[in-house]
């Protein structure tokens, strides 16, 4: 009974430190997408950033839900995007993306379901997935 007990705090501690690293990650993860974006979306036209992860999931990662002023359109925002040097994107859920040193990062414009758009931004270069994480 004592061994059971010992392996099972042993288990919690490992599983703690495995979400731990999981959100530092996430974090910096998603401090390099807000710098990507930022050139091209400046904060006067941005309603609200939601980081998410998915360290409370198998699926890992990390993305922005970027949600936008309502006077901008999807074609507003492409162009803004290819003009900072965003071109078409390398994943398949992706529009447009762009190397940010060693990096890929891409986004999904789309429409919101209020009058405002959206952007999704997360990494485009699989550095991080369902087998753990492989970048710098």
């Amino acid at each position: 009974m004592f061994l059971l007990a010992g392996l099972n705090g042993c288990t919690s501690e490992g599983v703690d430190n495995e979400a731990k690293l999981c959100l530092d990650r996430a974090n910096r993860e998603n401090a390099l997408f807000r710098h990507a974006i930022s050139t091209v979306l400046p904060a006067d036209q941005v309603l609200s950033i939601n980081e998410l992860n998915g360290c409370d999931s198998a699926n890992n990662g990390a993305w922005l839900k970027v949600r936008l002023a309502p006077n901008l359109s999807r074609q507003d925002v492409w162009k803004r995007f290819q003009k900072a040097g965003w071109s078409a994107g390398v994943a398949v859920d992706s529009d447009l993306s762009k190397r940010v040193g060693r990096r890929i990062i891409g986004v999904l414009i789309a429409a919101g379901r209020e009058p405002s758009m959206t952007v999704e931004v997360e990494a485009d270069d699989a550095c991080w997935d369902d087998d753990g994480y492989r970048c710098d």
